[in-house]
């Protein structure tokens, strides 16, 4: 499901660089690597007042940890939070490591795509800076995990246990990270 590792310059309207039967209809996903900060959301056929709170409402943002899985956890305006599981531990050994021009006390810069899951067509898009503290937080968790192997069953068991206990993103929040932007 993860898009070529080279960077795009991506437009509202273009077509998403997801396979389009491999994109769930509801939900997110998050990349980290050397190469990328990205929140992608697919929406089945998004209202334009969902449009609007994720390309220009206030953003709102968490990190949850469980086991080997960090969940990026994001509000955008009056949306519901959504949760999209990450580790590091599945990334390839070459691409493995923070954003290269990150450096302690600076930002991540997190370019969000949110993508019609109907038509695989990007319905919106921007860029956020995610604070100093939180761009600490997370770096220090995925440090932890850079060099750990993790099975895919693995973090897939983790997902699925982190769920039971936590049916909701909201539900996560109550012991995440407390670092909202």
């Amino acid at each position: 499901m993860r898009p070529s590792k080279q960077r795009f310059i991506f437009r509202t309207g273009d077509l998403s660089p997801f396979a389009p039967d491999a994109i769930p209809k509801n939900g997110g996903m998050f990349d980290f690597d050397r190469e990328r900060c990205d929140l992608t959301m697919f929406l089945e056929t998004p209202s334009e007042i969902e449009i609007y709170n994720f390309t220009q409402a206030r953003a709102h943002f968490g990190l949850y940890l469980h086991g080997p899985v960090v969940f990026l956890l994001s509000r955008f305006g009056c949306l519901p939070m959504c949760a999209a599981p990450y580790t590091m531990r599945l990334v390839s050994r070459d691409l493995r490591g923070l954003p290269q021009d990150y450096e302690p006390g600076k930002e991540f810069r997190l370019q969000f795509l949110l993508v019609d899951s109907a038509s695989n067509i990007i319905e919106g898009l921007r860029v956020m800076a995610l604070g100093p503290e939180f761009s600490q937080a997370l770096a220090k968790a995925v440090a932890r995990q850079m060099n750990k192997p993790c099975p895919r069953s693995e973090y897939e068991q983790a997902i699925a246990n982190a769920y039971a206990q936590h049916p909701t993103a909201e539900s996560m929040l109550e012991q995440a990270l407390p670092l909202y932007r």
